[in-house]
């Protein structure tokens, strides 16, 4: 397993699309400082879900993306892809190649991927828990996490060794199991003083409850008392207000003489307005009846004028085009007059129209040379402010260009030389670089070809391979499904065996004579005998109880196993005796029907020996397809033969037969019936599915021994390199031919530019000179433009005022004027369109009269209808008088009823003040009356609202003996009780009932925590043993690795040993490092030179390799400091490790360089943007120092 890939897009200084293709081994990344060489060990750190900014060299997350430079925009998204070869599994998933992929925008939202599918930093941050490779693991190892390593603080280096023993997802799920306690024990501590709490309040409840329930007991009987005394008052009022009706009665007689005096005015009254309303009726009558002769006469014009123009249209109707023609006869006639009279009246209007024209022109004139002239000097004044303003900007403009142009005239001779300079250094270069493309180009080209060869051989290779593989997928497929069959055979002869060699379906008797002799084969009749399923039923009722009895050969066998059940007082059995059987009958013959068979045709036997045992039982049985055949093949049949049904029922030649509804199974001994032959068969069948395995297996290993011997990894191998020879040429030759045209490019720029410049300062310095004189002039012109606009605008100040009095005389005469146009324009424009009707009229006339030839018979039929219409309409014009007459009169008594209802609602106002004099006696009464009735209200609101209880509709019962003063005097008492009783909670039962039950819940979840928080303990304590257990085992095994690889680095007689602080506490223990190098006494770590620290951090990264490997180390410059000697040791230590992991070296160290398998170089050719190439040694040297 190893880091096959990095893609880099927008990350930190790569703004190009960067791919680092790796291949196990050592692979050393070069570069001079501040290229950008730590930013791809950064790139794997993020990419592996790393979050803090400051591992990243960042102050916060957004700076990872490229931030642009002077020639190039910022970027707004940085990505990067690592690609990891799985192929030992060290990855918890299926696929043999991961993609982990992140990426971030500007706006802060950012996106994981895994094989290009979207997912969530903890799928990430779980795949590599426990691998080595997270980001806090150890798979990354900068400078600076050297002394982070052997710090003060061992919270890194605690680290490591918990990933190396596999116990960070054990440390997580303490912290989760921690935080669940911690949530759990806050929970019960907020319960516990819940509870506590609610005890309390449940007390209080309690005795509010008993208060309460005396108080409501008063309560009641106060009620009860004050109802009575209530009922007593609402019946005293009662008799007050009858005594008042009575008199209110007698005054009311006085008034009503008055009321019918005014009743008979108001009938009078009624009788008038409905007068009025019939008359009012009536006159709506006809004005409707008008209105819709009115309606009608204009409904009968319009279909006269739709009828018109249906003619007009139609040009078919001829009776439609003759009256068209005549109405169009008549028209252009009225017409004609029209247009004679609007000439007269034109004659008339166009003498007044010229005098008034005159007039407006004479004023427009005045008005006009006015305006002539105040435009002429505002005109003057304009044209001179803006010479005035013009020059003032021209002089300005003048001014900014010359400053302009001296300033740029500067720049110029400055870029003028270093052109000069730039075009004499790139000569230098160009035959340097046209060399360096001849040599890539040749080199390329070899790579080309050696790509070719090495694809066609891994072609051919792993088509063979692939082709090996089928055979080898389909031969395990035959042989799965073998060994399917097999195991399937296997299990139905275990299940067989187990059912035969159990007796649970017979008595006590033949289960012990079966157990008693464990190795004999006890067989019972239904052992031995076989059947189809169809006929077990029918076979079991044939053989009834003989199915049980035990088969043996000879008494003697019988008289052995009578006396084992009688010794043990087993119970009874029945045996049949084969060497007792009678010889077999004949055989018998059906009855005379085809579907019914002797029952013995469709039985088998264990053996020939069983034969005759079956003959004999089955001689009198026949088997019938239905009850119903089984009679009547009976019939027929003599002795006790008996006919059976597949249902189990049966008929025998006596008359005896046996039926119902079928049974759903035969009994439990008859199951028995052919079991044994289902044993033999399904072990034959196992035995022939075995063989068929063993073949299977054979050609298995044949087909993998095939895909074995045809590897294509040589091949493969053979291709990455070519590859990459290819792409370092490819990269080589476009680095040279790009290199080689930006310079040309570059060159030719600078040429065409210094030409420019010599043009332009040339020009720039004419231009200069002729600015400072125009300067000069321009300051005069100034002075003599603000001088002419001064005076134009005095001059136009009083041209205005001569123009705004001939505007208002103008007015006055062009109102005038408009006045006579419109009256000649509104003449002119009807006789012109009085000439337009005509001409159409005229148009129209011929156009119908050469339709008239073709329309007769229709034009009749239309003038029939005209004329219907003509005199319906001239019908109803004749009725319109006598309809205006009934209008008229209607109208008439309307006005003479109104002022007889005057005359009548004066006389009712007279009546009306006499009725209420009299009235007020009547009213005197009322009032008191009213009191009454308000007291008797306030009572019974009062009882309602205090008892809800209508003592109207529901009346107290008075006892006879009740006593009114002593149950006032007992109401004040019980007023005194309640008083002294004091508040009162009116909710207290109710909430005692509810805060109990809440208690009750409460005491419920503080149990249910209380388990909870002991689960979670006992859950605890199980996670750190096994923690711990798995911590001693994994520190232990690189304490001894770690004192052996530091000895290796520091020669003998140098030691060094870990060992922890508190070892009763594995899982938080600080780890301590005490060091010995060779000659020296044991130290502490800060003691440590700068080198010692680096090689001790080596030794305990390495140490830890050794117990647990990661597939892949990154070393960001850990070489730097030191010296040669022990630069050799360490790259000796990664050649050690090499085979168990990839090594990516950042390094300046020239040893390293050539110790490594492959390189690549990182330049920055352009200031701020990292770029990529492949390295010589010589060249990754040069590019380091």
């Amino acid at each position: 397993m190893y880091l096959s890939r990095l893609d880099l897009h927008g990350f930190k200084s790569f703004a190009h699309e960067t791919t680092l293709t790796f291949a196990p081994g050592v692979t050393a990344i070069v570069g001079p400082n501040g290229c950008g060489k730590s930013n791809i060990v950064d790139a794997v750190r993020w990419a592996i879900g790393e979050q803090r900014p400051t591992v990243l060299r960042s102050e916060k997350m957004e700076n990872v993306i490229f931030n642009g430079t002077a020639d190039r925009k910022p970027l707004g998204m940085a990505e990067v892809q690592l690609t990891i070869e799985n192929n030992r599994g060290v990855l918890p998933t299926e696929y043999s190649e991961v993609t982990i992929g992140r990426r971030l925008f500007r706006d802060g939202t950012s996106e994981y991927l895994m094989n290009n599918t979207q997912c969530r930093l903890k799928d990430i941050t779980d795949l590599f828990m426990d691998t080595g490779m997270g980001a806090d693991a150890y798979s990354v190892i900068e400078l600076k996490m050297i002394d982070e390593l052997l710090s003060g603080s061992t919270e890194d280096r605690r680290r490591m060794f918990e990933e190396a023993a596999g116990i960070t997802r054990y440390k997580m799920r303490r912290k989760q199991a921690l935080r669940k306690l911690d949530n759990t024990q806050t929970d019960l501590s907020r319960i516990r003083d819940l509870t506590e709490e609610i005890s309390t309040q449940v007390d209080r409840l309690k005795r509010q409850a008993e208060k309460a329930r005396q108080y409501n007991e008063a309560e009641s009987e106060l009620r009860r008392l004050e109802v009575l005394l209530a009922q007593v008052e609402l019946d005293r009022l009662v008799d007050k207000r009858e005594a008042l009706r009575a008199k209110r009665a007698e005054h009311a007689d006085e008034a009503e003489t008055r009321q019918a005096e005014e009743e008979a005015a108001e009938e009078r009254l009624a009788a008038l307005r409905e007068t009025l309303s019939d008359d009012e009726a009536t006159l709506r009558e006809r004005r409707e009846a008008l209105q819709e002769h009115r309606a009608r006469v204009r409904e009968l014009e319009s279909e006269q004028r739709l009828q018109r123009e249906r003619l007009d249209r139609a040009r078919t109707d001829r009776d439609r085009t003759r009256q068209a023609l005549d109405e169009a006869t008549e028209r252009r006639t009225a017409l004609e007059e029209r247009i004679k009279d609007l000439d007269a009246a034109l004659a008339e209007a166009r003498p007044s129209l010229d005098d008034v024209e005159a007039d407006l022109e004479a004023a427009r004139e005045r008005r006009d040379e006015a305006t002539a002239a105040a435009d002429a000097l505002r005109e003057e004044v304009r044209v001179l402010r803006r010479r005035a303003q013009d020059a003032e900007d021209e002089q300005n403009d003048r001014r900014r260009t010359l400053d302009r142009l001296t300033n740029r005239r500067e720049l110029l001779d400055d870029e003028r030389d270093r052109a000069r300079e730039q075009i004499r250094s790139l000569e230098t270069d160009a035959e340097a670089l046209s060399a360096r493309v001849r040599e890539a180009e040749a080199k390329r080209a070899d790579a080309q070809e050696t790509l070719t060869d090495a694809r066609d051989a891994l072609e051919a290779a792993e088509a063979e391979r692939e082709e090996r593989a089928f055979d080898l997928d389909e031969a395990e497929e035959t042989l799965r499904e073998l060994e399917r069959q097999r195991d399937a055979a296997a299990a139905e002869v275990d299940l067989l065996e187990g059912l035969v060699s159990s007796y649970d379906e017979f008595d006590d008797a033949i289960q012990f004579l079966a157990d008693e002799a464990p190795g004999a084969d006890l067989q019972t009749v239904a052992d031995v005998l076989a059947c189809d399923d169809e006929v077990r039923v029918a076979l079991d009722a044939a053989l009834g109880d003989l199915a049980a009895c035990v088969v043996v050969g000879t008494a003697a066998d019988a008289d052995r196993a009578i006396a084992r059940l009688r010794n043990a007082d087993a119970g009874q059995a029945t045996f049949l005796l084969l060497d007792r059987l009678p010889d077999a009958p004949p055989a018998p013959s059906s009855p005379n029907r085809d579907a019914v068979s002797p029952l013995r045709e469709h039985v088998r036997t264990a053996s020939d020996a069983h034969a005759r045992m079956a003959d004999i039982l089955l001689q009198d049985a026949y088997l019938a397809p239905s009850l119903e055949d089984a009679r009547a093949a009976a019939g027929p049949l003599e002795g006790p033969a008996r006919v059976f049904a597949p249902t189990g029922e049966w008929v025998d030649a006596r008359g005896l037969f046996k039926g119902g509804s079928r049974l759903a199974t035969a009994s439990p001994v008859a199951s028995r019936l052919g079991r044994r032959e289902q044993l033999e068969q399904a072990r034959d069948r196992r035995d022939a599915l075995q063989a068929r395995c063993e073949e299977q297996e054979g050609v298995v290993a044949d087909a993998r021994a095939a895909l074995d011997a045809a590897d294509p990894s040589p091949y493969r191998n053979k291709v990455r390199e070519a590859e990459a020879a290819l792409a370092e040429a490819d990269q080589a030759l476009e680095r040279a031919r790009y290199e080689r045209e930006s310079l040309k490019e570059r060159r030719d720029d600078l040429k065409e530019r210094l030409e420019e410049i010599e043009a332009e300062a040339q020009e720039l310095s004419d231009r200069i000179d002729q600015l400072r004189a125009q300067v000069h002039d321009g300051a005069e012109r100034v002075r003599t433009r603000r001088r002419e606009r001064a005076e134009a605008e005095a001059d136009l100040d009083e041209a205005e005022e001569r123009e705004r009095a001939a505007a208002e005389a103008f007015s006055e005469a062009q109102v005038a004027a408009v006045e006579a146009r419109n009256r000649v324009d509104t003449l002119e424009r009807e006789r012109e369109q009085a000439l337009e009707r005509v001409e159409e009229l005229e148009r129209r006339m011929e156009e119908r009269t050469a339709q008239l030839d073709d329309l007769r018979a229709t034009i009749e039929t239309a003038l029939d209808a005209q004329s219907e219409l003509d005199e319906k309409i001239e019908a109803l014009r004749s009725e319109r008088s006598s309809i205006d007459d009934a209008v008229e009169t209607a109208e008439a008594s309307v006005q003479r009823t109104k002022s007889a209802i005057e005359d009548c609602e004066d006389n009712l106002r007279q009546v009306r003040q006499a009725r209420e004099h009299a009235s007020t006696a009547e009213n005197d009464a009322a009032v008191r009356l009213a009191e009454i009735d308000t007291r008797l209200q306030d009572l019974l609101e009062s009882v309602s609202d205090d008892f809800d209880r209508d003592l109207t509709d529901d009346p107290v019962a008075v006892p006879d003996d009740f006593d009114e003063a002593e149950a006032q005097a007992t109401v004040k008492s019980l007023r005194g009780r309640i008083n002294a009783i004091g508040s009162v909670n009116p909710l207290a039962l109710e909430e005692y009932e509810e805060e109990k039950e809440r208690l009750d819940f409460l005491r419920e979840q503080q149990q249910d925590l209380e388990d909870a928080e002991a689960t979670l303990m006992e859950t605890i304590e199980e996670i750190n043993e096994t923690a711990a257990e798995r911590f001693f085992e994994t520190f232990d095994e690189i304490k001894d690795s770690f004192s052996e690889i530091f000895t290796d680095l520091f020669g003998e007689g140098a030691s060094a040993k870990l060992q922890l602080e508190d070892r009763d506490d594995p899982l938080d223990s600080a780890i301590e490092i005490i060091a010995q190098p060779r000659g020296k006494r044991p130290v502490t770590l800060e003691q440590l030179s700068s080198g010692e620290k680096t090689l001790t951090a080596i030794a305990l990264l390495f140490s830890i390799y050794l117990v647990k490997p990661s597939p892949f180390c990154i070393l960001d410059e850990v070489d730097a400091p030191l010296d040669d000697a022990n630069v050799e040791r360490f790259m000796n230590l990664v050649r050690r490790f090499e085979d168990q992991t990839q090594f990516i070296l950042v390094t300046h160290n020239q040893r390293t360089m050539a110790l490594a398998d492959r390189m690549y170089g990182v330049t920055m050719e352009e200031q701020g943007v990292s770029k990529l190439v492949g390295v010589e040694f010589d060249e990754a040297v040069e590019m380091a120092g």
